[in-house]
């Protein structure tokens, strides 16, 4: 069973790899262009979905032992930016593998999972997706993307040693 798991998330790790590294080709077969720098574009912080105060930043809490076994983190696009970068940084410490899938929700219910990749949570060290498109290449150009959620999974049925870990969450919106 942990092999196949440990297979699993490496073609998961393969695949979300290849989608951020391959530059996707467009219908009449030419390559889009390359993705700008997060440097050059200007950015703000998405609000999380069901938050009311002005705090940006979710602290989120994961483990077998805990109320909630997955993190999942929704975050409102008030406007339409073209681009998305997602922060996680682990406050505790874990060896087990958490799958993460970064998802685009659009405002006619579709969905599209932009990464899925999978992290061993190291205490301090922050980890970053991005720029990712909110509408890439394989995604009708007349989809607008409504929200993006960040589901950090659970597998402690497949890792049995797995404590669960906290991790601050954020996500910017560029253009």
């Amino acid at each position: 069973m942990r092999t196949m798991l440990a297979v699993v998330l490496f073609l998961s790790a393969l695949v979300a790899g290849s989608q951020n590294a391959a530059p996707a080709k467009n219908a009449g077969g030419r390559t889009a262009a390359k993705k700008p720098r997060v440097a050059d574009m200007r950015c703000e912080p998405l609000p999380p979905f069901y938050r009311s105060d002005e705090t940006m930043v979710l602290q989120e809490k994961i483990g077998p032992n805990e109320a909630s076994t997955t993190g999942n983190s929704f975050f409102m696009m008030p406007h339409p930016v073209k681009y998305v970068v997602v922060h996680l940084k682990p406050g505790t410490s874990d060896d087990a593998v958490y799958p993460v899938k970064i998802i685009t929700r659009y405002i006619d219910d579709t969905i599209y999972e932009n990464v899925m990749g999978a992290i061993t949570p190291q205490a301090g060290t922050p980890i970053a997706w991005g720029p990712l498109e909110t509408v890439p290449a394989n995604v009708p150009k007349s989809k607008v993307p409504d929200i993006l959620i960040v589901k950090v999974q659970e597998n402690y049925a497949l890792q049995p040693n797995a404590k669960g870990f906290t991790y601050t969450l954020s996500v910017e919106g560029c253009n």
